[in-house]
């Protein structure tokens, strides 16, 4: 036996209890679900199988090995936190020794029937050499329309020379928890694995992507390394995601996976295709989250909008009129409840683009015309503002606050949050504290 053959079989060995449709064997199915499987209730399954694999394909790549553990060859703005596990990366039973070089197996998806596919940008960075094969086992060479590592998305292209089966995109706004979801890709090479599961959650937010935040659909549907580019398929037949990451303790499913939301991936994939990059508009601000209590010192109803904390010299924002103090509520007729969103709104607006950003200022609403400049990827578009140690927060002391506060000059920082059982409380700071 080669050592692939035995590296495969030794990984099967590991995988847990054969699951079917989302349920161990051994156990019982709930009654709905039951129905289901035998396609006498709300879909036939085998009939959506059939219909949604030809549009799957295996994407493997030949890549050169680093001299670090797989998932490290992240680029700049591409690193996923530590609740991320990458599906992708060395699936041991297709890891090639010797000559520099590994091959690596993921996932991805027809959306045109020329032959253009959906996949994770980690399937393919790197990469020396692309090869997508089909459901009928074809094989092509494929070669990288675009890719942007801050979403994590790809565009990849194969010439067929006829027309392929795509993939419908469908609306993933409307999707509800609890409803029913299948997952399609290669885990551990095994191409065209169905797997059923439902939408655990929908909107999940990670605080380090802001590229991609409130945009990822948490499903239960068994997902593995080899899955990530694959789609995640409503009942209806249409991808409403992008199989891309797992919380996992043992780098196999644990029946937490996310996916990218699809119409985060229609915005995008027009400028990936065409451009090859997704070009981000820059304001050119630190903003940082209001706390209950830091929105009553400033006198405001609530705890929404994004606090400027730090104006770049020169940036957007600075010719718009934006001070250290204001607190920015909306951005082009948008409501802004965190920094995150505001990131999110200011990266999709296109260089050049005239935009308002409505202001809240010693308790008055003002509208400031801001120009979106052209992001350069080490600038950042909306930078965030770090936590300090001791477990408190603080803010520089604006001309607002000095006002309200009673200080002749603005210098020094008030405590705008505390950690309960931190430091700082222990030593006896309060929120509002002047230093």
């Amino acid at each position: 036996m080669s050592k692939s053959s035995f590296s495969a079989a030794s990984c099967l060995a590991l995988i847990p209890p054969l699951v079917i449709a989302g349920f161990a064997t051994g156990t019982s199915a709930p009654p709905a679900a039951a129905a289901m499987i035998r396609g006498d209730s709300t879909g036939d399954l085998a009939r959506l199988a059939r219909q949604i694999r030809p549009s799957v394909v295996q994407v493997s790549t030949r890549r050169s090995a680093p001299s670090t553990k797989p998932g490290s060859e992240a680029e700049p703005g591409d690193a996923l936190d530590g609740l991320w596990q990458r599906f992708f990366g060395v699936v041991p039973p297709f890891e090639e020794h010797g000559g520099g070089r590994r091959m690596t197996v993921g996932s991805g998806f027809i959306v045109d029937r020329d032959g253009t596919i959906l996949t994770n940008n980690h399937v393919v960075q790197n990469s020396q050499r692309i090869t997508v094969k089909l459901d009928d086992q074809s094989e092509f060479s494929a070669r990288i329309l675009g890719r942007d590592a801050k979403t994590d998305l790809a565009v990849i292209k194969i010439e067929a020379e006829r027309d392929l089966p795509a993939i419908r995109l469908g609306d993933s706004d409307r999707l509800e928890t609890g409803e029913w979801v299948i997952a399609v890709g290669s885990p551990f090479g095994l191409d065209s694995s169905v797997t059923i599961g439902i939408v655990s959650a929908t909107n999940r937010a990670f605080n380090n992507r802001p590229y991609n935040k409130n945009s990822f659909i948490q499903t239960d549907a068994s997902i593995n390394p080899g899955s990530s580019g694959g789609p995640l398929i409503n009942l209806k037949g249409e991808a409403v995601g992008i199989n891309t990451a797992i919380y996992s303790r043992t780098g196999v499913n644990m029946g937490i996976g996310f996916a990218i939301s699809i119409n985060l991936v229609k915005d995008l994939l027009p400028r990936l295709r065409d451009t090859g990059r997704v070009a981000r508009g820059w304001l050119g601000v630190a903003a940082q989250p209001l706390t209950p209590e830091l929105a009553a010192f400033l006198g405001m109803a609530r705890a929404g909008g994004a606090l400027v904390s730090g104006i770049q010299q020169d940036s957007p924002a600075a010719l718009a009129g934006v001070r250290l103090g204001d607190v920015i509520i909306a951005f082009d007729d948008v409501m802004i409840e965190a920094p995150d969103q505001l990131a999110m709104l200011v990266a999709q607006a296109p260089a050049g683009r005239r935009a308002t950003a409505k202001v809240l200022r010693d308790g008055k609403e003002l509208n400031l015309n801001v120009t979106v400049a052209l992001s350069k990827e080490e600038q950042a578009l909306v930078a965030p503002f770090e936590p300090q140690t001791f477990g408190l927060k603080v803010e520089l002391v604006t001309p607002q606050i000095a006002r309200r506060t009673g200080l002749e000059k603005t210098q020094g920082v008030m405590v705008s949050a505390l950690e309960p059982s931190g430091t700082a409380a222990e030593a006896g700071l309060r929120v509002g504290d002047l230093i």
